[in-house]
């Protein structure tokens, strides 16, 4: 219910942009529980080399899930997903990873990001009580929408 996209299809799509754009820097943003899910489409892109990043937005729950049923329903259910850790598992389906739960951290990770050849997993450890501002992603995707501005960076 955040608008992200569906549940579940982040990082096989990175590793088909990235199979149809080899120039380019190829990112996939999930959580939790979609890494749970599919979180050996990374084997996949480890045996072929595929440079994806995948940012996993790790809040210990199906932080999606929980907040459609509140919406929808009016019910408050919990559905964690610990003991999940992230980079062990990406590690054994031969990524790099990086854990994330701290504020300069994915900046001082910046070579690690830019230089190695095969994937890398960056488990970002969010506040499970702070949520995603929505945005139906069907309407941002229309033509003539409005799309954010992009930040400018000082040189």
């Amino acid at each position: 219910m955040t608008g992200l996209g569906s549940m579940g299809q982040s990082i096989g799509a990175a590793i088909g942009a990235q199979l149809a754009n080899p120039g380019r820097v190829v990112a996939a943003i999930c959580g939790d529980g979609c890494f749970a899910m599919n979180a050996f489409e990374v084997a996949t892109a480890a045996a072929e080399r595929l440079p994806i990043r995948v940012f996993v937005f790790n809040d210990e729950r199906l932080g999606m899930v929980e907040r459609g049923h509140q919406g929808v329903y009016g019910r408050h259910p919990d559905y964690p997903t610990a003991p999940l850790d992230v980079c062990t598992v990406a590690r054994g389906l031969g990524a790099t990873t990086l854990r994330v739960d701290g504020l300069g951290q994915l900046d001082a990770a910046r070579d690690i990001l830019r230089m190695t050849r095969g994937p890398v997993v960056v488990d970002v450890r969010i506040d499970p009580d702070i949520a995603i501002p929505r945005q139906d992603r069907v309407a941002a995707m229309a033509p003539g929408a409005s799309r954010p501005a992009r930040p400018r960076h000082a040189h």
